[in-house]
């Protein structure tokens, strides 16, 4: 099955029920290759356990200026953020983030269905960081849709990263999430992603170059 129709119908088989008439086109994915993805993670998905806790993982601690990578999926696994407007929201907020001190970012992705955060904690503890980022870009997501409900799962997904070589290799697999999971061939095709040490103007698609 192709044409317009293909992605509601993969998304109705999965269960998702979110893509109306009229909403914003997909980034510019096929309808197929969505599909795929989504298949791809529904599977996936059935093997793993829930989300951690709100809280940090048991017996780590959250300390000022370590660096972490987080990791967020959206309430159902829902494509939530196959859409651009949708992804600026959840962009806007992680550099308000910045902006406030509470991090400094290193590198991000947003993916159709979760969103991958690295970053150096500023002053707050990082269960606050993710907290007030998850709902600030919540009723952000809410209010541009004129609607209520849950937009996150529940808790995220942290690790505390050590060393600058850990930290490039970090962010070299984050931001190449969208070529691992079929969206792309690559980086330069997707639009939702950042990191401090690449520019799209500057390099030739090759994460390699970190």
């Amino acid at each position: 099955m192709t044409g317009p129709g293909c992605c509601r119908a993969w998304l109705a088989a999965l269960g998702c029920g979110i893509v109306e008439a009229g909403q914003a086109t997909l980034y510019g994915f096929s309808d197929l290759t969505v599909g795929s993805f989504l298949m791809a993670e529904r599977i996936t998905s059935l093997h793993r356990r829930g989300m951690a806790s709100p809280r940090l993982t048991k017996g780590r601690s959250s300390e000022p200026h370590a660096v972490y990578t987080v990791t967020m999926v959206t309430c159902g696994r829902l494509p939530l953020f196959a859409w651009e407007s949708a992804s600026r929201h959840v962009i806007s907020k992680i550099r308000l983030s910045d902006v406030e001190g509470s991090s400094r970012t290193h590198a991000w992705v947003v993916m159709p269905n979760h969103v991958h955060w690295l970053f150096t904690l500023g002053t707050s503890d990082l269960s606050t960081c993710v907290r007030r980022f998850k709902s600030r870009s919540a009723r952000a997501f809410n209010s541009a849709r004129l609607k209520v409900g849950p937009v996150w799962q529940a808790g995220f997904f942290d690790h505390r990263l050590r060393g600058e070589d850990d930290l490039r290799a970090q962010a070299r697999y984050i931001i190449a999430n969208p070529v691992r999971a079929g969206l792309v061939e690559t980086i330069c095709d997707y639009p939702f992603w950042w990191c401090q040490w690449l520019s799209r103007d500057d390099f030739e698609c090759d994460i390699g170059a970190l």
